[in-house]
């Protein structure tokens, strides 16, 4: 179980890829604040300054969803703290969060199966995408850990209530590593070591430990939480049946794992090449029948789950399963010469083409003009308001909270507003940065 001095080596080369290629990409295209990252902002300023611990985490599914447990809040505190709260703090624990996945694709790489494809599946995850600071970034990480400590438990070497705390934990951290749960019953089922009654009892012990905090908050809001779930289990909620919604869940699977570009013809290059690679890589990816039916079951499961869903689907919605591809693509090279060797190489060359969602409106562009109102001396009070569209008026509040001067709502606060670039009218620009401008009404 242990790490040889090799093996730090080759994580402190993988970490050190991984975290220089994201801070390349915020240096080149910037850092966004939006609706995600100003929510936590101001959950865990109201832990700072009313001094009160928080029992729920950030709302999921869409925002008259249910909440998660708070756990995501405590983890961005110690870097709210050492920054003075200062809105791109979030990006610590993001680089901490890809070293730590990195670290652990390596890991399980090696152990299930040969150094050659840790190594390779640490570089795949390496390049597969920009840095991303809210509770969703978990994923990855939580996926192959999961995974690892599933299996082991499937195959006796570790005890049952080890992965079971893994999932309890995923579950309290976003909706999307939620379905290590149901897999974890899965990993049970098809596992010929069955946890003893006394070991139920414990998991179930473990698992429902981490509930505590939402089960507290959950009976002091007349069961607010409950009644979303209720909702999500009746199909009265956002997770209704749509047969359409699964051809569009297989299309854009392979998209989050950052091999796909936005030009249609690379994407459906990348789509062949990519399920070809997953085709030989599951046939060949070494173990007995009930570990390749079991990682079938781990890419098919959040799919399936994700079927139910009606709306607007983003692409992290599936890394639970696509967390995987990384390692069942190495394990595949790692096996076999040619073939999978060629596939690769288009794969990576083909990297560089790869869309980039790139942030149309940053921080520092934000903060431009939030300065600019701090800083000026013709209106002492003032208030604001935002002709953009819906989405792009995000992060302001916490903002101007963080400055210290929040808008004037009353009638004596001077109106200005934020506009996205070119300006609609000739109302007088007083500053612009970036995408985006402020005009004095």
């Amino acid at each position: 179980m242990g790490l040889i001095r090799r093996d730090w080596h080759i994580i402190l080369v993988l970490i050190i890829l991984a975290v220089g290629i994201r801070i390349f990409y915020l240096q080149r295209y910037g850092f966004e604040f939006d609706w995600d990252q100003e929510n936590d902002a101001i959950a865990v300023m109201k832990m700072v300054w009313e001094h009160k611990p928080s029992l729920i985490g950030p709302r999921v599914a869409s925002e008259n969803g249910f909440f998660t447990g708070p756990y995501h809040y405590y983890l961005l505190l110690p870097f709210f703290l050492l920054t003075g709260g200062h809105p791109a703090s979030g990006i610590g624990l993001g680089l901490i969060i890809v070293a730590l996945t990195v670290s652990a694709y390596y890991y399980v790489g090696k152990k299930l199966w040969n150094p050659f494809t840790g190594i390779l599946a640490g570089f795949i995850y390496a390049f597969s995408g920009k840095l991303e600071t809210w509770n969703a970034m978990y994923g990855p990480l939580l996926a192959v850990l999961g995974f690892y400590l599933i299996v082991m438990a499937m195959r006796g070497k570790i005890k049952w209530i080890w992965p079971t705390i893994l999932a309890g934990i995923a579950a309290n951290i976003h909706l999307v590593p939620a379905s290590i749960s149901l897999l974890l019953l899965i990993g049970i089922l098809l596992s010929e070591k069955k946890p003893t009654r006394n070991e139920i009892f414990q998991m179930a012990f473990f698992y429902m430990i981490w509930f505590i905090p939402l089960i507290f908050f959950d009976l002091r809001h007349e069961s607010i939480i409950t009644k979303k779930v209720v909702e999500l289990v009746g199909g009265n909620s956002p997770f209704v049946w749509d047969r359409n919604n699964f051809f569009r869940v297989v299309s854009r699977a392979w998209i989050v794992f950052g091999a796909s570009s936005t030009d249609n013809w690379r994407s459906i290059l990348d789509l062949i090449l990519g399920l070809s690679c997953l085709f030989f890589g599951w046939i060949w990816i070494g173990g007995n029948k009930r570990f390749k039916l079991f990682t079938f079951l781990w890419l098919i499961t959040p799919l399936v789950i994700l079927y139910k869903y009606k709306g607007n689907l983003p692409e992290y919605y599936f890394v639970i399963a696509t967390a995987l591809l990384p390692l069942i693509f190495a394990s595949l090279i790692s096996r076999i010469r040619l073939a999978p060797i060629l596939i690769m190489i288009l794969i990576l060359v083909n990297l560089p083409f790869k869309g980039i969602d790139v942030p149309i409106i940053l921080l520092k562009d934000k903060l431009a003009l939030v300065d600019y109102l701090a800083n000026q001396k013709e209106d002492k009070y003032f208030n604001v308001s935002y002709s953009m569209p819906l989405g792009f008026n995000y992060g302001y509040e916490y903002l101007f909270l963080w400055r210290k001067i929040p808008p004037d709502r009353t009638s004596r606060g001077h109106l200005y507003e934020v506009f996205k670039l070119p300006p609609l009218d000739d109302g007088r620009v007083v500053v612009t940065s970036g995408a985006i401008g402020l005009i004095r009404r």
